[in-house]
């Protein structure tokens, strides 16, 4: 059936189009959702925050340098906020208006809106982990512990994630012991969660403890021996001892399992990594052009996009310059 599109109860879907295309880079095409949909719309504060979260991105990431010298976004998402009479929907808008802002690196006038956004609703949780990444920039750890520990009091169903996150803070602060004991505490009380055993391996490598990160590792594949991306893992572990024709065979297991996971573009980078690093470059070609092709597909972050496409031309432009030696 056809769209109404002067109907504004598909303002949402309009919004979730829009976004979806800016995701994927498509910047003229999610500029026309803004032109040909949204603009029949002019008093409705989706329009306003999509234009914002448009301009924003494209200031962050210059998919047009034209448009990005002229528009960082910021007075379409003000005026979302003055248009937006409920307050968990405003609240919204200032943390998109902060994300934008940390990505710009206008870290104290991000930090100023995502409080703005949490005094709306201090129920919003999420908001506080908008919060604690600002605060990251600032080094200022003992805060984001305090902001944590109140969360892991009032949503003890999410005491699991709250607390690793208290854990990576630890680290930060330089006491990875007191992060591993975290770690080990939440086996204990969840014997059966195997992530929680990944996680312990990251702390491990942390610690130097080669030994003892190998054993575990082997461990979990023991226990969940086709899951691909704890193949991935183990592939990356032993990459990171140079242990390369191991780390090979880990990887090309990954594949095998798990051909369309979400992490299966940075697989083939890391298994191009390692063709480089013992010398065969067409297979280390091959493999860095498929994850850079996978990366370009994958519905992930731009940030993490932009930064697995980077990994893979780095080592693709290292072979160039070696071949062009000989």
């Amino acid at each position: 059936s056809q769209i109404d599109e002067k109907n504004p109860i598909f303002i949402p879907l309009f919004f979730v189009l829009g976004f979806s295309y800016i995701s994927l880079g498509e910047f003229e095409k999610s500029l026309d959702i803004v032109n040909s949909k949204l603009k029949k719309f002019p008093e409705n504060s989706l329009s306003y925050a999509l234009n914002g979260l448009i301009f924003g991105y494209n200031t962050v990431y210059t998919f047009d340098v034209e448009k990005a010298s002229e528009e960082n976004g910021q007075k379409y998402i003000d005026n979302a906020i003055k248009l937006e009479s409920f307050k968990s929907n405003k609240a919204r808008f200032y943390q998109l208006k902060s994300q934008i802002l940390l990505d710009l690196n206008q870290h104290d006038n991000a930090l100023e809106a995502i409080e703005s956004a949490i005094i709306l609703c201090p129920k919003m949780y999420d908001l506080y982990n908008s919060k604690n990444r600002i605060l990251l920039y600032f080094d200022r750890f003992d805060e984001i512990i305090t902001i944590l520990d109140k969360l892991i009091e009032e949503l003890p169903e999410r005491e699991k994630n709250l607390k690793i996150k208290k854990a990576y803070i630890l680290k930060e602060m330089k006491n990875i012991e007191a992060g591993l004991e975290i770690i080990n505490d939440l086996i204990e009380k969840y014997p059966k969660d195997n992530n929680l055993i990944l996680n312990k391996i990251y702390w491990l490598q942390f610690l130097d403890q080669q030994e003892d990160v190998l054993k575990t590792m082997k461990y979990l594949i023991e226990q969940a021996p086709d899951s691909g991306i704890y193949h991935d893992t183990f592939g990356e572990i032993l990459m990171n001892f140079e242990e390369y024709e191991k780390a090979i065979d880990e990887f090309k297991e990954a594949i095998e399992l798990d051909s369309s996971g979400w992490y299966i573009n940075q697989t083939f980078v890391k298994l191009g990594i390692c063709y480089k690093e013992i010398g065969k470059t067409d297979l280390a070609i091959e493999n860095l052009t498929a994850g850079k092709e996978f990366t370009n597909k994958c519905y992930c972050d731009l940030d993490t996009k932009k930064k697995w496409l980077t990994i893979a031309e780095l080592y693709l432009a290292q072979i160039a310059e070696m071949e062009a030696d000989f």
